[in-house]
């Protein structure tokens, strides 16, 4: 079901920082001094670290030329590269010297991967929405020295994350530019853009430039309110104010149009009420009898907000006649929007989004992506300071993985669980033949907290086999539990570091093809200590695979590590088959990466390899880059040395969302630091 996409983007960046003076001993490196140089542009900077904020533009600049400590610089162009959007980029990073740098070896990371969104600036500031696919930032905006967001009219949209019931009275609020016809604004009942069985409180300009406001009657009849102004897909910008207020007198239904009054309806005398997600650039409008001819809206947009109250005509005049963004936004802001996207800023966010971003990945290298099922949440408790994890309802929530394992009888499971007393036990990890969470014929492999909070590890090699820890563990802390199988030590079971039952009899499990489950298990069906219910009722964190019974000095160092990054370094060295930190949906571990010297002709760096690069594959994901480095050759006078960095999706569950991806290249030595940072752009745009 998370499958390998067969079709994929692949993209690399221009872009350049470079470090000046680097100091050993109290010595300045003054002959390792570095000038930033961008491919097309003459400009160079010297003293300091350049750290250029690309926004795919081969003509960025910086109007800084002397930089004594760390700085950004915008590019200029648009915030997704054109070919990212459809088809791949073809960008380089360019280093150039001022003195020869000789061959030595440096390491890419990647860190905060996020995607893209632009905020919700509301008081409650609950609803932000995503970009997905062909969005991009813009100079185009109605107000001057400010931005919008443009919409490629084939399959640009933003999406909301928080569910909604949209108010009585509402007001919908909003600034367009098009020369063609679309949705601006709807709300329906599913996000994406499948699946919706509801869609009212839609705004689309049709295909004679008029502005048409739909609204549902609570007995499902379609109500449209079309502007009497026309012409408005003229490339410019406009405002347009849209009224629904079914508790007051008539008009129920108004059209505000640059300010002024374009069109009124007494009808319906109430609104269809649900709850749904708002979907701005997008509109499920089969059926409406003025729809637009394509669901996807061709233009920019800005300054989209939702209100709680019926606005007047003198409120949607003043409104329009905003003179600049902060006018705009302090006029919006008085009337206490639930909702507003100024759509003037575009940050990353690495906050997992439910049901937008649901990819649980697996940073083993190999590939085995989890996604997360029923309901969950993201918690800030966590085994270790600074990170977060996931915490399962008890009822529906787990998490799917995407690789099949082919009957494995020396392995290692496990990983850290947080459960209260009462809450019936569950499942921690478990295998089975299917990968859904129903039709299983077969499964066993398992551990899970008893209806006592009991810690039991499961086989079955013909019949079910348990051992049982002593102690329970269902208090409300974080435990660290691992259970390990092998043909000489058979099974035991290890919990925050120490070794509480064996059965070294039990060498084998049942033979069979599976598939590890998160946070749901079988063992409601048939074996002797089972939990109340399959689902586990807490949190967990940092789940791993091994291939290998791990040892006990193995295990005592996972169950002692004080850090994240202890934990994980320690996980790594011992070889896991699938490893889940759970610490965050980390898109690093679903983007892979190839670094090409094309300098002169073309030479694979990392992985290193003659000739140009292959592929990116799952051997090289941004999520492990630490550990990964390749040798930079000389940097010389007068001769830059051009990277070129392909970045590729590695999972279905990232596609049409857009990353933001910031890089840094660096060497051991630290005589210097190059950086390519996204900040606020974008690195990796999926079809």
């Amino acid at each position: 079901m998370n499958a390998k996409r067969t079709r994929t983007v692949s993209a690399s960046f221009i872009g350049a920082v470079i470090g000046a003076i680097a100091v050993f001993a109290g010595i300045p490196n003054v002959n390792n001094a570095f000038t930033a140089q961008i491919t097309g542009n003459t400009s160079t900077y010297g003293s300091g670290a350049l750290v250029l904020q690309s926004q795919g533009s081969a003509s960025c600049t910086s109007t800084t030329t002397s930089i004594t400590t760390d700085v950004q610089t915008n590019c200029t162009g648009t915030l997704l590269p054109t070919g990212l959007n459809g088809g791949s980029g073809s960008q380089t990073d360019t280093i150039s010297s001022l003195s020869t740098l000789t061959a030595r070896n440096v390491a890419l990371s990647a860190a905060s991967c996020g995607v893209l969104t632009t905020p919700d600036t509301s008081a409650a500031a609950t609803d932000t929405a995503v970009l997905m696919y062909g969005v991009q930032q813009t100079s185009s905006a109605p107000f001057p020295s400010s931005t919008s967001l443009s919409f490629n009219g084939t399959n640009g949209y933003l999406e909301t994350v928080t569910p909604q019931t949209v108010p009585d009275p509402v007001t919908i609020v909003a600034w367009f530019s098009t020369t063609s016809s679309g949705p601006i604004i709807d709300f329906t009942n599913a996000q994406g853009t499948a699946g919706a069985t509801k869609s009212d409180r839609a705004l689309w300009v049709n295909s004679s430039g008029h502005i048409v406001f739909g609204v549902i009657q609570g007995n499902n009849q379609k109500k449209e309110l079309t502007s009497t102004t026309g012409g408005l897909n003229n490339g410019t910008w406009h405002s347009v104010v849209a009224v629904l207020n079914t508790t007051g007198g008539p008009p129920r239904m108004l059209l505000y149009v640059d300010g002024a009054a374009a069109g009124s309806q007494s009808q319906p005398p109430n609104a269809l009420s649900y709850t749904g997600y708002w979907h701005i650039g997008f509109g499920s409008l089969a059926g409406w009898a003025g729809a637009p001819a394509s669901s996807y809206f061709p233009g920019a947009l800005s300054n989209v907000a939702i209100l709680p109250t019926a606005l007047t005509a003198a409120n949607a005049a003043a409104l329009s006649g905003a003179a600049t963004q902060a006018a705009a936004a302090a006029a919006i802001g008085g009337y206490t929007p639930i909702s507003y996207w100024p759509s003037t800023t575009v940050t990353p966010t690495t906050t997992p989004l439910q049901g937008i971003f649901t990819s649980v990945p697996d940073i083993s290298g190999n590939g085995n992506t989890g996604m997360l099922n029923g309901g969950y949440s993201v918690a800030s408790g966590a085994p270790f300071s600074g990170i977060t994890s996931y915490t399962l309802n008890g009822s529906t929530g787990w998490i799917e993985t995407a690789n099949s394992e082919s009957n494995p009888q020396t392995f290692s499971i496990g990983g850290w669980f947080n459960s209260g007393a009462g809450n019936g036990g569950g499942t921690i990890i478990g295998f089975a033949n299917a990968q859904s969470n129903g039709a299983q014929a077969t499964w066993d492999r398992n551990v899970w907290l008893d209806s006592t909070g009991h810690v039991v590890f499961g086989v079955y090699p013909g019949s079910t086999q348990e051992i049982v820890s002593p102690g329970t563990y269902d208090n409300g802390a974080w435990h660290f539990v691992i259970a390990t199988l092998s043909s000489t030590a058979g099974m035991k079971l290890y919990v925050d570091g120490a070794l509480v039952a064996t059965n070294p009899l039990v060498t084998t499990a049942q033979a069979y093809t599976g598939y590890w489950h998160i946070g749901w298990g079988n063992e409601t069906n048939g074996w002797p200590d089972p939990p109340t219910q399959a689902y586990f009722p807490g949190s967990l964190s940092n789940i791993v695979v091994y291939p290998t019974a791990l040892s006990q000095t193995a295990i005592t160092a996972l169950a002692t590590a004080s850090t994240q990054t202890q934990f994980q370094s320690t996980a790594l060295a011992d070889a896991p088959s699938s490893y889940w930190p759970l610490t965050s949906t980390d898109i690093c571990a679903l983007v892979d990466v190839t670094i090409e010297n094309d300098t002169a002709g073309s030479t694979c760096l990392l992985p290193a390899a003659s000739g140009a690069c292959p592929v990116p594959a799952s051997t090289t994901t941004l999520a492990a880059l630490e550990n990964a480095q390749f040798a930079l050759p000389d940097i010389v006078p007068g001769t830059p040395l051009t990277l070129k960095i392909t970045l590729q999706d590695s999972s279905s569950a990232i596609a049409g969302l857009n990353l933001a991806i910031p890089l840094s290249l660096s060497t051991s030595a630290g005589v210097f630091t190059a950086s390519v940072r996204y900040t606020a752009a974008t690195s990796v745009s999926t079809v």
